[in-house]
């Protein structure tokens, strides 16, 4: 369906895991590590990376990204990675781009949030969490209901 999209590196994690809204217990947290690190060790290994860079490489969390897809509710769980200094060595798989050229590359919306996200957060300390769904929180009307130009149900039955 996504068939030639690119997209950021990622793991897939199970629900329970990626499960912000559960309290978080010290096994909570060595899965996350464990994630964390399949996830590096992956990054390091597609960018063909040394092992003394992969000591460089200290994930940050950057919040969340919701994203619904047809029926299909998807939580991405953000990090960064920092490298100060490049290898000459190509990567194995992907490739680099410039963030310009990102802008017009044939990645997914999904994808495409993640970079708005990406960008909203670079000058914030706390992780956010953003999502597609419009805002609940809208201004109240002061002209009453039955005011309006739509009438509520229980008009007609008065």
């Amino acid at each position: 369906l996504l068939a030639g999209l690119w997209e950021f590196p990622s793991q897939i994690a199970c629900a329970s895991q990626s499960n912000s809204k559960q309290t978080e217990t010290s096994d909570d947290a060595v899965d996350d590590g464990v994630i964390l690190g399949v996830l590096v060790d992956r990054i390091t290994t597609s960018l063909n990376l040394c092992v003394e860079d992969k000591i460089q490489l200290k994930p940050k969390l950057i919040g969340e990204v919701i994203h619904l897809f047809s029926h299909i509710r998807m939580t991405y769980v953000v990090h960064t990675l920092s490298l100060h200094a490049l290898t000459d060595r190509s990567p194995r798989v992907g490739r680099w781009i410039e963030l310009s050229d990102l802008q017009n590359a044939s990645i997914s919306t999904a994808t495409r949030k993640i970079l708005s996200h990406f960008q909203a957060t670079l000058h914030t300390e706390s992780p956010r969490k953003s999502s597609g769904e419009p805002n609940r929180n809208k201004r109240k009307s002061a002209i009453p209901l039955c005011d309006r130009k739509q009438m509520r149900l229980d008009n007609f039955f008065r």
